[in-house]
């Protein structure tokens, strides 16, 4: 199949499903009366506070709804009890005691909460990245232990460790605390990492990061950090971060990038701070079919104690989630960063390609820029969704549903990116429009892990096909 057939199939295929469905339509029941919720009853948290799952439904006894009204309300709560990650499942029960009276019964299924685990992770980017750009090399591996302790002390704290050697030697200690407080609205997070590279990549040259091999630490990282956050309603949260980041660097890594930490340096030390605004209404945060996101951020490196960096870095995310009925679903996203001033020096260069902020189609590439702007579209169709008791296969109650759903997907994406000054050793990709085409198949299975598998044809006339692990949008 050549490229312009492909081309058009897509477009055929995205325009013949919207046309199906400029039919669909939803249909509403009408329960008009009034009724008080007498008692809220919570079963099967076998470790987690009630106050957690009541905090999340936000119906209380006594208060008053049309009935109509109320079975909105009690879905909207069961999706945010779900959307912590505590738990498997999640029902609300609407039961009728009388004609103007109802008891809700709030039923939940623990997900499994400690998970000491071994680490055998892939270093680089992404799956694609790795087979293709690095011919799948297997020393580029970090391997060692994760600890994760979910729902702590039954208050939804989230506390980790994690150890890595191999590829690069990790080592991470990260808690949060989301309620510190009765109103459940004050939170505190505390970060402390340390990182050391032999092998490093120290330039790139044409869209791909450039390694030399090393038997030396070529860097070393600290950086440590505590946030306040505010959680004012069911879907806003605010995040305030003080930290502070230090790299050091060898000799030899200055002399093949002079602009590595800028100007020559072998430390750049700086303080950090960042406010971040999320806004989550998203029907399942892992898999999102209804619903929005919003994400914001300013985040200032340098604010004066030390020179070694200026930088001022804005950040924009929102993404919007349609049911269409039938089984179809529409999603499309906008992300944007813009970075201040332009010239930075090589190891805070952002763009695409980073922390898994990518146009699909172009997984291979890095297309770093002061700013840039991409939006992504993806038209869904649920396949299967189906789930099946295998209690006899393994006998712990946390892992006996097995889950399987299947979406079939076109997609669509632009983006562009402005480069850096004087950065023509990486241009090929950037100061142009940029966009790409494709099919794909999503799996959903087990605890939520997303397996995506897409091909697709981009705006640099290539095909790729891509494995990935987790969502999209």
């Amino acid at each position: 199949m050549d490229k312009r057939t492909f081309l058009l199939l897509v477009i055929l295929l995205f325009l013949a499903n919207i046309t199906l469905l400029a039919n669909a339509v939803n249909a509403d029941s009408s329960h008009s009366k009034t009724v008080r919720i007498n008692e809220i009853h919570v079963i099967g948290n076998k470790k987690t506070n009630e106050n957690i799952i009541l905090r999340e439904v936000g119906l209380k006894e006594g208060e008053t709804y049309q009935l109509q009204e109320l079975e909105q309300v009690a879905e909207d709560g069961r999706k945010r009890v779900y959307n912590t990650n505590l738990f498997n499942e999640v029902e609300i029960q609407i039961l009728e005691t009388s004609e103007s009276e109802v008891d809700l019964m709030i039923r939940v299924d623990e997900r499994w909460y400690f998970y000491p685990s071994p680490i055998f992770r892939i270093a680089d980017r992404n799956l694609m990245d790795w087979l293709i750009n690095r011919s799948a090399e297997l020393n580029r591996f970090n391997y060692g232990l994760k600890l994760d302790q979910y729902n702590f002390r039954g208050r939804k704290e989230t506390f980790r460790f994690m150890g890595e050697i191999g590829f690069e030697r990790r080592f991470i200690l990260n808690y949060v605390i989301p309620y510190i407080e009765k109103t459940q609205r004050h939170g505190l997070i505390i970060d402390l990492a340390y990182l050391e590279n032999e092998d490093i990549a120290y330039i790139t040259e044409n869209h791909l990061p450039t390694f030399f091999e090393s038997d030396e630490i070529n860097r070393k990282s600290f950086n440590s950090g505590i946030s306040y956050s505010y959680r004012p309603s069911y879907y806003a949260t605010h995040y305030a971060k003080i930290g502070f980041k230090t790299s050091v660097i060898s000799d030899t890594l200055v002399s093949l990038n002079s602009n590595f930490l800028g100007n020559g340096r072998k430390n750049q030390q700086r303080f950090q701070l960042k406010y971040q605004f999320l806004y989550d209404q998203r029907d399942k945060r892992t898999y999102a079919t209804d619903g929005h996101f919003l994400f914001l951020e300013i985040e200032k490196l340098g604010v004066g104690i030390f020179d070694d960096l200026d930088m001022l870095t804005l950040t924009g995310v929102v993404s919007k989630y349609h049911d269409l009925g039938r089984g179809f679903y529409l999603a499309n996203s906008m992300v944007g960063l813009m970075s201040f001033p332009k010239q930075q020096p090589y190891f805070n260069y952002s763009g695409l390609g980073y922390d898994e902020i990518y146009a699909r189609g172009f997984e291979l590439d890095v297309i770093e820029g002061h700013r840039f702007v991409m939006f992504k579209n993806s038209f869904r169709k649920l396949l299967f969704n189906t789930s099946r008791d295998i209690s006899d296969l393994v006998p712990i109650d946390q892992f006996d549903d097995a889950k399987l759903g299947m979406y079939a997907k076109l997609f669509f994406d632009a983006a562009w990116v402005d480069n850096y000054p004087q950065y023509e050793i990486s241009s090929r990709l950037t100061n142009t429009f940029l966009y790409s085409v494709g099919i794909g198949l999503d799996m959903i299975t087990m605890y939520d892990l997303v397996l995506r598998f897409e091909y697709s044809y981009n705006s640099a006339d290539e095909f790729n096909f891509a494995l990935n692990i987790k969502a999209d949008m």
